[in-house]
């Protein structure tokens, strides 16, 4: 699965535009606590954040302890779903109990509603609207009175990760519903923080907006650029980070739109419930050696935008290392997906400066590069488009095309398989000495 994302956060470009933007917090299970009106004294409420009825659902739970009307102490409670920010709760009142007795005479009357709103971390609002006319309608500001023991508490979506879960990556093209532009939006969820990056190329000069499920969550401006193309990007974290926006919205499973001023819909497409780029399947990485093998990958499809596609598999075989790649070329800007052997091993996203995408895997692994698990030798290599579409397709042939040296392996030239990526793979023609990932033996290193 891949694990990483090529959008680059553009900042000194001013391609994101905050100003006067107003974030409300994530409802989330570290609002779990006690919570009070400080003009109130000796009245609150106790509120916690459960699972409702679906891995995803979540309910709040809350107990307003009061006094009636004769200042009497009096308890409501109830429970109800919870919707980003916010929950609407049916609150109950019970009668006919005494003190540590059996509950057989007890009753329970419907008192009203409570729906509860959290600005942050600490800070809330309590709006109820009773049945009873002496009771009415009215807001309560609240203040965080305790927190859970060993719990932080972000309002964002890092929140509701569960302890020991596995990195998520979703990765979505967004499609063009005006006949022009590309886009993607790439979700990184991992137990202590979360990213959702938006970027947006070709679209006209101006100011767009991010809705998700119909809720304005980020404004971006688009810009030309100095190639003559233009681009956009919006950016949010959680916990909070300077220069993004905070992530207090679940995008998973919701329908993302890039909007203009006049509410026209530029792009549009709806982010899976769940990775689409399933786990790797766990396995064997090639063995260690001293080899290369390069296999050219041929065009399948007959669509006419992928006429010009071609692509290349490679993979080096050093005694303390192995790496394999895919390149893709001459592709429509989008996401791609890479299978070997069936099975879905990562994606390539292509741009449209570039019209190229490449995925570089490693055993053992290194920053930047995914984990090889797997042997591809003698194994379909192919390079889909998210519709399924099988684009270049070709065998990992076993047949060597030249053996390695120092000055090839790992892109620096030391052999010591901790290579600082200098080389880029991309002249296959013999070994001259500049450490760029060349073949020993120029007849066999391909065109």
């Amino acid at each position: 699965m891949s694990r990483s994302f090529p959008f680059q956060p553009w900042l000194a470009a001013g391609l994101l535009a905050f100003s006067g933007w107003a974030q409300a917090g994530l409802m989330t299970s570290k609002h779990t606590g006690s919570w009070y009106q400080p003009d109130q004294d000796g009245q609150g409420f106790a509120i916690e954040i459960v699972p409702g009825e679906t891995e995803k659902e979540k309910v709040a739970v809350a107990y307003w302890y009061t006094f009636d009307e004769n200042g009497r102490p009096i308890w409501y409670f109830g429970s109800g779903p919870v919707e980003g920010e916010q929950a609407i709760i049916t609150l109950y009142e019970v009668s006919g109990g005494q003190f540590a007795q059996p509950g057989n005479n007890v009753t329970k009357t419907e008192w009203g509603t409570l729906e509860l709103n959290f600005t942050d971390c600490d800070n809330g609002q309590a709006s109820y609207d009773s049945k009873k006319e002496q009771f009415g309608t009215g807001i309560i500001d609240l203040k965080r009175i305790t927190n859970v023991y060993a719990s932080i508490c972000t309002g964002s979506l890092v929140d509701d990760i569960p302890d020991q879960s596995p990195p998520v990556e979703i990765v979505q093209a967004l499609n063009p519903m005006q006949g022009t532009g590309s886009g993607a939006a790439n979700l990184e969820l991992y137990l202590d923080h979360s990213l959702l990056d938006v970027i947006v190329y070709d679209l006209p000069v101006g100011d767009y907006q991010l809705m998700v499920d119909g809720q304005a969550q980020g404004s971006l401006q688009v810009q030309t650029q100095s190639d003559g193309s233009t681009r956009g990007e919006l950016n949010f974290t959680s916990p909070a980070s300077a220069g993004r926006l905070t992530l207090t919205f679940d995008p998973r499973g919701k329908t993302l739109e890039i909007i203009d001023g006049s509410q026209q819909v530029w792009l549009s497409s709806q982010l899976p419930e769940d990775d689409n780029t399933p786990d790797t399947v766990v396995g064997d990485p090639p063995p260690f050696g001293n080899a290369r093998y390069e296999t050219g990958l041929s065009r399948v499809s007959q669509q006419p935008m992928y006429m010009q596609a071609r692509g290349e598999a490679k993979l080096d075989q050093a005694p303390d290392y192995v790496e394999f790649e895919v390149e893709a070329e001459h592709l429509p800007a989008g996401t791609y997906v890479l299978r070997v052997d069936g099975v879905t091993r990562g994606s390539l996203d292509v741009y449209q400066q570039t019209e190229q995408g490449k995925l570089r895997f490693r055993y053992p692994q290194q920053t930047g590069k995914e984990l090889l698990d797997f042997n591809p030798l003698n194994k379909l290599v192919e390079v889909l488009d998210t519709n399924g579409e099988i684009i270049l397709s070709s065998t990992m042939s076993d047949q060597s095309n030249g053996s390695l040296d120092d000055s090839a392996r790992d892109d620096d030239g030391n052999g010591s398989g901790s290579g600082d990526d200098h080389g880029e793979d991309d002249d296959n023609h013999g070994d001259d000495g500049n450490g760029d990932d060349d073949c020993q033996n120029p007849s066999g290193c391909g065109p």
